[in-house]
């Protein structure tokens, strides 16, 4: 940041400029209409032969500088108002953009306060099954299942030690080639796991190779919100479909249900961190999904689905 004084400084030049600029620029107009006046007027008085030839050729002289001079303003003033209006346009962009990012920054504040106690409980979750698993050796179902959460219980200790990550310049240098398919297949059938989705009929469509180069835990998770939220909009019988797609040199995932929908008044509102319609909803779900995109260079909208509900669509652009 610069000193008091520096900064004095610098906005004195910033304010002295424009005022520099004018005076120049009427100065030099200035010198070049008395050069003009003198010149033509000496130019009349040795070509013309009579006054009323002196006067018609003052007279095609006054309105050759003026239509000149007019067509000089509107020159200057056309670039100086297009170059005005271009900062005005950047200024709003990034007004509009230190606007979106404040609500980012604090979902990433809240991550990172709550993330320190849910190890503690991860902790204690993965002890247990380790129990569990020594209990019941020699019975191959139990041992599965084991498995199995302690795989998901490895996922949520590694996606909690990125909470702490969020909105670090570091969290990018993870990105890595992967799978796209894969990776949102895998998602979805954890997704299912969830005891919620036991009665949820879910349509997965995603391309037998979806190569990516991406953050692999930021896009699991946004699949699971995905697809949690949809059965929480639409109920235990809910139907869901993942789909998975190319669009251009990138990828668009989409999630629909057949709920009651997202009124369009409330699309763009329900992106926003801490923005919730459920009494127990803590509005960090979706928002999730909207880091993700963004941090892949794309984007979340909200529209209608198939079948009446809402559906969500997330672009991955070219990394």
């Amino acid at each position: 940041m610069l000193p008091p004084s520096s900064a004095r400084v610098a906005s004195d030049r910033t304010t002295l400029r424009p005022v520099r600029t004018a005076a120049l620029i009427a100065g030099a107009y200035c010198v070049v209409a008395a050069c003009y006046i003198l010149l033509s007027s000496q130019l009349a008085s040795e070509h013309s032969g009579s006054v009323a030839e002196l006067r018609r050729i003052e007279i095609l002289k006054g309105l050759a500088f003026v239509g000149g001079s007019t067509l000089l303003l509107f020159l200057l003033n056309a670039t100086a108002l297009r170059r005005a209006h271009r900062k005005e346009l950047e200024a709003h962009r990034l007004e509009q953009a230190l606007s979106n990012a404040e609500p980012s920054v604090m979902a990433g504040t809240f991550a990172r306060t709550i993330a320190h106690d849910i190890n503690n409980g991860l902790g204690a979750a993965r002890l247990s099954v380790e129990m569990l698993r020594a209990e019941t050796r020699g019975q191959p179902t139990a041992q599965q299942l084991c498995a199995e959460a302690t795989e998901a219980l490895e996922r949520v200790c590694e996606w909690n030690r990125r909470f702490f990550s969020l909105g670090e310049r570091a969290m990018l240098e993870c990105a890595a080639p992967l799978d796209l398919a894969i990776v949102v297949g895998s998602a979805t059938r954890l997704a299912q796991r969830h005891h919620e989705m036991a009665r949820a009929t879910v349509h997965i469509e995603v391309p037998d190779t979806a190569p990516y180069v991406g953050i692999e835990s930021l896009i699991q998770r946004a699949v699971l919100n995905l697809v949690l939220n949809a059965v929480e909009a639409s109920g235990p019988q809910a139907r869901i479909a993942v789909m998975l797609g190319a669009l251009g040199d990138g990828w668009l995932l989409t999630v629909e249900d057949d709920g009651a929908g997202v009124p369009p008044e409330l699309r763009t509102a329900i992106l926003e961190p801490f923005f919730t319609t459920r009494p127990t909803g803590t509005g960090l779900g979706l928002a999730s999904v909207v880091a993700c995109a963004r941090y892949h260079g794309g984007g979340v909208t909200v529209d209608a689905s198939r079948w009446g509900g809402a559906r969500f669509a997330v672009t991955f652009a070219a990394v």
